[in-house]
């Protein structure tokens, strides 16, 4: 099989297979900026039933500020990853799959905190029970 063929074969492929799956669509986000525990970050709209939450929060402070917890109304926040980058800040990225109509997330942080920077996304069509491959 020649070279042009074979990629003919995969872009087609690729064209049955991907009309199979939903695609993985950013629905919206919002970056927020603080200096206290909890800190309060709040969609344009509530998030549509079923979607996914991803949460990143950067924290610069004191003995090694880290993110306790997350919580909506409506989804249960797993912390995928956290990295202490120096004893003075720590990021993490945090999801909530198969979530409700709650618009109401709180980070919860303990330490000193001087700054804290997070991003919250929506996106839809994520594998609700195992939205998570690999760390």
């Amino acid at each position: 099989m020649s070279l042009k063929r074979f990629f003919v074969f995969l872009l087609v492929l690729f064209a049955l297979k991907s009309s199979a799956f939903a695609v993985i669509t950013r629905v919206q986000s919002v970056t927020v900026t603080g200096t206290a525990s909890p800190l309060a970050i709040t969609l344009g709209s509530a998030p549509t039933s079923g979607n996914t939450l991803i949460c990143i929060v950067y924290i610069v402070g004191s003995s090694t500020p880290t993110v306790s917890g997350i919580t909506t109304t409506g989804a249960t926040w797993t912390n995928a990853t956290s990295q202490a980058r120096t004893t003075v800040s720590n990021i993490s990225i945090w999801h909530a799959a198969n979530v409700g109509t709650g618009n109401n997330t709180s980070i919860s942080i303990t330490g000193t905190i001087t700054a804290v920077e997070a991003v919250l996304v929506e996106y839809s069509n994520i594998d609700t029970t195992t939205p998570l491959d690999v760390t």
